[in-house]
């Protein structure tokens, strides 16, 4: 879609259901919906600047997937290892011992000219693989990261940065 959209910013969210990966809603004139996306188009003649946040460090750890099925968000091996064990090395864990939390607090980063985008993991499988949450391709170079502060510290910081360098702003968009 950004290929086509050329110089037009696009920001993006995903959403959930508690975990139970059954059915997600979005809410548009006034009603949820399945099965949908939610496109606003901003325009405006006000000067504004984007920002994001988290509040994850990438380690100087880098790893390459070298097979994956990109449609099915699942990572067969990384550096021509099993995923599973690949990725439990990397935040020191026994592959048997991984859970959700170890996804949650040490998740995968990509870095795009300069700009790290987290690559967050759903689940290790039984036959050594990693399933993904978001795009995940071969060739990709990944980095482990660490979460150093509370998440809550790491926005406050980036709207206080953000705040003191906008002289003049009208309207901020948040989610």
């Amino acid at each position: 879609m950004q290929n086509g959209l050329g110089r037009i910013l696009v920001l993006g969210g995903s959403s959930g259901d508690g975990m139970q990966f059954t059915e997600t809603c979005v809410c548009a004139d006034g009603a949820f919906r399945t099965g949908s996306a939610v496109l606003v188009l901003i325009s405006t003649m006000l000067p504004f600047r984007t920002f994001k946040t988290d509040h994850f460090v990438p380690t100087d750890d880098r790893v390459v997937v070298t097979r994956a099925d990109a449609d099915r968000r699942v990572v067969y091996e990384i550096d021509g290892r099993p995923a599973a064990e690949a990725y439990a090395q990397l935040v020191g864990v026994p592959v048997a011992e991984l859970t959700a939390q170890h996804y949650a607090e040490c998740p995968m980063v990509v870095m795009i000219a300069g700009t790290k985008y987290l690559r967050a993991i759903r689940s290790a499988n039984a036959d050594g693989s990693l399933t993904f949450y978001c795009a995940i391709e071969e060739g990709l170079v990944l980095r482990a990261a660490r979460g150093p502060r509370p998440a809550a510290w790491a926005s406050r910081r980036s709207w206080r940065t953000r705040s003191s360098r906008s002289r003049r702003r009208s309207a901020d968009l948040s989610w």
